[in-house]
């Protein structure tokens, strides 16, 4: 420790490289990010933080960008377990034949554990270190975050028919506002309503979600314009594209995400820009369903706030955000055949700052600024052999060889030398490994 250090940290992290995110596109090459209490106390010149502050635990990353810990905005954790269940179907005889079966016999709080904890070891070997999770069993999947201390915004399910959670929709809102109370104030753990698409909800329903998301002031994620045949029918039902419809009753705020959204026009674009809601791409999944594909390029022209995430896992699909990030970002040149139609600081911004202002933790986390919580990660670019200067973001927007070294959440580290610290990784694959059985010989 420096003798003119004039103030204590827990944690210095000295870097290659910065990318803040906040600002935009910045680089800061040989900085260091000084941690105290969880949080981020400062970005510095390497020289200046260790002559500002003594800290217990000084981290030399020589060869590494540090940057934000990925947030994934959407995901379906527990279905790590069905991965290429029915693989090959059309998504709605995949359902029908495969998963829905599967669900019905084997989902409970034992299966959700288990898939559960097997995408957060995937997720955070692959640089997230906050998911939104949008399955059954919302109490379980908020103690697995608590035990391997992992952030997460568990999703409270609105629906009407019956499912392994809830016969219907008061015991889905019962059973979700009491998982609410219950993490209420933990530091980890979030909540946000993860409601069915617009054409399985009764306007009832929808308008007892706006009053509950707003008194609760909790995000509303919902599945959003996915088919051509979603929209239609939700115009032969209502009258109205269902995005319309939800704009009626309230629903389009600044704390609503549409998921998916691959049918989406000019006059939807400019609804959720009004607004200030979220679109969170699944580019994977959607590909994968053979459901079209989010028109990024359009929505960020409108000024629409823009996510990632990697959805359910059904459909061969890993929890892995980076690969979403570089696939997002190819889709949109091919799209728009323009090389230019996403900026690298953008699509970046929506693998970190878009997924925690899609979950309401955009004030908390997504960005390297003072007083947000140390989610961090290093990736390892070292092997490249990049010259010296500023940090190339298309490198790690669009690289597909990403070596992620080290996460910290709230200031403890949670991955160190790729190795997970909170997990027993044998443990954890054997017992995907059981259920893959058990649901392969049923």
């Amino acid at each position: 420790m420096s003798h003119s250090a004039t103030s204590h940290a827990d944690l210095i992290i000295r870097a290659r490289w910065l990318l803040p995110v906040e600002p935009a596109g910045v680089s800061l090459e040989e900085h260091a990010l000084v941690v105290g209490d969880g949080l981020i106390l400062a970005l510095l010149p390497q020289a200046e933080a260790m002559r500002r502050f003594g800290a217990a635990t000084v981290i030399d990353r020589p060869h590494h960008v540090l940057l934000p810990g990925l947030v994934n905005a959407h995901s379906r954790a527990a279905t790590s377990l069905m991965r290429g269940l029915g693989a090959g179907l059309p998504p709605e005889e995949r359902q029908q034949r495969h998963i829905g079966p599967a669900e019905a016999r084997w989902v409970g709080p034992g299966f959700v554990r288990d898939g559960t904890r097997l995408a957060m070891l995937e997720m955070l070997r692959s640089g997230t270190t906050c998911f939104g999770d949008s399955y059954y069993f919302a109490d379980t999947v908020a103690a697995l975050a608590v035990e391997h201390h992992m952030r997460a915004s568990v999703g409270m399910l609105v629906g009407e028919r019956p499912t392994p959670w809830a016969q219907g929709t008061e015991e889905c809102f019962a059973r979700g506002l009491a998982v609410h109370d219950q993490y209420r104030d933990h530091a980890l753990v979030r909540t946000h309503f993860a409601a069915d698409a617009p054409n399985a909800l009764g306007d009832p329903t929808l308008r007892h979600l706006r009053l509950l998301a707003d008194e609760l002031d909790v995000p509303v994620h919902m599945p959003l314009h996915q088919t051509t045949d979603e929209v239609s029918l939700g115009i032969a039902s209502h009258g109205l594209r269902p995005l319309e419809r939800l704009a009626g009753l309230g629903l389009l705020t600044g704390g609503f995400a549409a998921l998916y959204a691959t049918e989406i026009s000019g006059e939807d674009c400019a609804r959720l820009a009004a607004t200030g809601a979220s679109v969170v791409h699944c580019p994977t999944r959607s590909l994968l369903d053979a459901s079209g594909c989010t028109p990024l390029a359009r929505l960020l022209d409108a000024g629409v706030r823009l996510a990632l995430g990697t959805g359910g896992a059904e459909s061969w699909n890993r929890p892995d955000l980076f690969g979403e990030l570089r696939l997002a970002s190819l889709l949109a040149r091919g799209q728009s055949r323009a090389a230019s139609a996403i900026p690298a600081a953008t699509a970046l911004s929506m693998a970190t700052l878009g997924g925690a202002r899609a979950l309401g933790l955009g004030e908390q986390l997504g960005s390297l600024v003072p007083g947000k919580y140390a989610d961090l990660i290093c990736v390892d670019l070292g092997s490249s052999g990049i010259p010296p200067g500023p940090c190339d973001l298309w490198q790690l927007v669009l690289g597909d060889d990403h070596c992620v070294t080290d996460s910290w959440i709230g200031g403890r580290q949670v991955l160190e030398d790729g190795r997970a610290l909170y997990f027993d990784e044998t443990a954890v694959r054997a017992a995907a490994a059981a259920w893959r059985q058990r649901l392969g010989s049923a």
